[in-house]
């Protein structure tokens, strides 16, 4: 099954990004909804909604969408200069060094899960 100019390969991988095991996608940083749930503030569609959209608009998604479009602009672009100052911008929003550490982890674990996933010689 072909989907555009997609194999079923590269889909199966595209998917990997979904599961909770990769490393974008774990406990550890669901902003506390696994908390939300158990305290009843996270109930049922309109709920989770609500929870969803307070990450996004006021809480890490934010900050995280902003510095991911403007990365990806960065990259399209070829500006390694502003590539420097938005990963010194990211790094001056870590709230706490625990933060900090924990989203280099995170972010070292998805380099590492793409460059063994999708090997590159670029």
């Amino acid at each position: 099954m072909n989907i555009g100019t997609h194999s079923d390969a590269s889909l199966i991988k595209l998917h990997t990004w979904l599961s909770p095991n990769f490393p974008v996608g774990a406990y550890i940083y669901s902003h506390g909804i696994e908390f939300a749930v158990e305290e009843g503030l996270v109930t049922d569609a309109n709920t989770l909604q609500n929870w969803i959209e307070g990450v996004l608009n006021y809480g890490t998604g934010c900050k995280d969408g902003i510095l991911f479009s403007e990365t990806w602009r960065a990259v399209s672009e070829k500006k390694d200069v502003r590539l420097l100052e938005l990963s010194e911008m990211a790094r001056a929003f870590q709230p706490t060094a625990e933060m900090e550490i924990e989203s280099y982890a995170q972010g070292n674990a998805f380099i590492d899960a793409v460059c063994t996933t999708w090997p590159s010689n670029q």
